[in-house]
């Protein structure tokens, strides 16, 4: 690795040394250690090539890192870390005066603490609220191509789930009756937020007499009264939602059958959560699943909802995961090379659009980070800029997550907890002991199989001949 300011003109060989210039200051490398001897000396019309002009000194993590890396504690589920862009702001368009920089981490930093001078209730200017843990620039993160899929693809799944709680399935007598105090006092939040806009613009047209004021104060105090109703409602229904959820003869445990027929698992190391492995499986086979759902949903539905109803939320479901699919399998994709073409670009800022669209047709919400990071421009711009982020991935993070996990289950029923640490310690240095290691690739050498066997050979064709079957399948989404 040679610095940018190389003089490309100055190196030599010179007594066995390579020599070379940076900014007027003379540098050797000792090349007999690299090379024999008489190949050194050998060496007649010696030529330099840049190779690698520049690394790309990106950063990449959860959310929660990222936000925390950049002097943004606590703000990762309400702020963008690329942009100045609130959850009430997401579904925008991205202009450059909206790039969050170090300088205006800076600026937000000493807004934030001039704020507090006067108002102690200020949590943070833009996001940022503290000193970051590195000195990166927030141009240089990019977006998490794991946790982001994984994110959307839990927020799809509970949406459907809410729906099909909330309005289909058909619920034992008590579970039912705390469902429809819920949606009464859903309707009645509406109908009074209504009331209250239709207040406020009649004390305005009106010139704020005494009488409008007193409309309006009453019409607001009527809101307020509301919105406890329903926040309390919703968690009645919550909890109740919970315990029926829980029963076999539920429409999540169904689900949950269905799931794991596909080989779709909640992985205990996760949260009891999907794991990114499981979240790609679902989108990859996603009208299959959808489908099995749709006919499980027909079961055990309400009498007054139409199976027609149900086919269309089951198949725009299906429809949203497979224009997902599409979208990563795009950005990360390298099977044309490590630089995506136009092509390639034109299909995923098409994906993207068609993804997005459907999304907000569905009402699933826009509020979530990773929603504005892959929808509102940020994924498409780095696919761009960076020549393509197939290579810049977090699985390797989360990889170890999950070891790290699995371990602290493994020594659960240590009592002592500096204990605890110790085992675990001294099992990740087991793991990386070159002993171990050695016998790890002699034995995996052993059983690895010819390149050019038969079996090798017929696997190759069946692997190409499914790759190609997803790309078909994926484009049918984008262009049916």
């Amino acid at each position: 690795m040679l610095p940018r300011t190389l003089q490309k003109e100055s190196v030599i060989i010179r007594d066995n040394h390579l020599v070379y210039r940076v900014q007027g200051v003379e540098r050797t490398i000792d090349l007999r250690p690299h090379f024999p001897l008489e190949d050194v000396a050998s060496f007649v019309g010696f030529r330099a090539t840049v190779v690698v002009s520049n690394f790309h000194d990106m950063h990449v993590g959860d959310l929660a890192f990222l936000a925390m890396a950049i002097g943004m504690n606590n703000s990762a589920g309400a702020h963008c870390v690329h942009c100045f862009k609130g959850a009430s702001q997401f579904n925008c368009e991205l202009t450059p005066q909206d790039v969050r920089t170090k300088a205006s981490l800076t600026t937000c930093l000493n807004e934030y603490h001039t704020n507090r001078l006067t108002d102690k209730r200020a949590r943070n200017h833009f996001g940022v609220n503290t000193v970051g843990l590195l000195d990166i620039d927030p141009q240089r993160i990019i977006v998490p191509m794991l946790h982001c899929p994984m994110g959307l693809v839990d927020k799809v799944l509970i949406h459907f789930k809410s729906w099909t709680i909330c309005h289909v399935e058909n619920l034992p007598a008590e579970p039912s009756q705390v469902r429809e105090a819920f949606r009464s006092a859903a309707a009645n939040l509406l109908t009074a937020t209504a009331t209250e806009t239709q207040a406020r613009q009649l004390n305005e047209e009106a010139g704020k007499t005494p009488e409008t004021k007193e409309l309006l104060k009453q019409a607001t105090a009527a809101k307020q009264v509301a919105k406890r109703n329903e926040v309390k409602a919703r968690a009645n229904f919550k909890e109740q939602g919970k315990q029926h959820n829980a029963r076999l003869h539920s429409l999540s445990q169904a689900f949950d059958t269905i799931f794991c027929s596909h080989k779709i698992t909640k992985e205990h190391c996760h949260g009891g959560k999907h794991n990114g492995v499981n979240c790609v499986k679902m989108m990859s086979k996603a009208e299959v699943l959808f489908t099995a759902f749709a006919a499980e949903i027909k079961l055990k539905k309400v009498p007054t909802v139409d199976d027609a109803l149900i086919d269309f939320r089951c198949t725009q479901c299906g429809n949203l995961l497979g224009l997902m699919d599409g979208i990563w399998s795009s950005a990360c994709g390298i099977e044309a090379g490590l630089l995506p073409t136009q092509l390639q670009l034109e299909h995923l800022e098409k994906t993207l659009s068609q993804a997005k669209a459907l999304w907000l047709l569905m009402d699933v919400g826009t509020k979530q980070p990773k929603f504005h990071m892959t929808f509102d421009g940020h994924l498409l711009h780095q696919v761009r800029l960076c020549g393509g982020i197939a290579d810049k991935s977090d699985e390797s993070i989360e990889l170890q997550h999950q070891v790290i996990m699995k371990l602290k289950d493994r020594f659960r029923r240590v009592a002592s907890c500096q204990r605890r640490e110790t085992c675990i310690r001294k099992e990740l240095r087991r793991g990386k002991s070159p002993e171990i290691k050695a016998h790890v690739d002699f034995c995996g050498a052993a059983i690895k199989r010819k390149p050019t066997s038969q079996r090798t050979l017929d696997m190759t064709i069946q692997k190409q001949d499914q790759r190609e079957a997803k790309r078909a399948k994926r484009e049918t989404f984008v262009d049916g």
